[in-house]
């Protein structure tokens, strides 16, 4: 069985031969550390990774596309995500609906002295 890095069905990022000048750039300005799992760690927007991980995460956000307001399922995302504000529930929750987050919020967090 072929090693990954050398299967030809694996896409460029992942084989470890091919570098592009953009990602031998990025790893110049970015800090570095010798790692005990891998050669060298590489810190890029907060997290460590391999030189081979940050390949792919490089490759992923080079290919993003976002997508407009629908989700897979075709409704749209207003449906599920909304700009909360203070007092807005008299005009989304009935009392009932109400009544019922406040009892299961007492519930949770009354170990933390919460008092509605």
């Amino acid at each position: 069985m072929p090693r990954p890095e050398q299967s030809p069905s694996l896409p460029g990022y992942l084989q470890e031969n091919e570098t592009s000048e953009e990602f031998r750039d990025l790893i110049g300005s970015i800090p570095t550390e010798k790692g005990w799992v891998a050669n060298n760690l590489h810190q890029y927007q907060g997290f460590w990774h391999t030189s081979r991980q940050l390949q792919g995460v490089l490759a992923c956000q080079k290919h993003f596309q976002a997508h407009d307001g629908r989700l897979p399922i075709g409704v749209e995302h207003h449906a599920f995500f909304r700009r909360g504000e203070v007092g807005d529930s008299k005009n989304h929750l009935t009392a009932e609906m109400k009544e019922k987050m406040d009892m299961i919020t007492e519930q949770k967090l009354h170990c933390y002295g919460l008092k509605l």
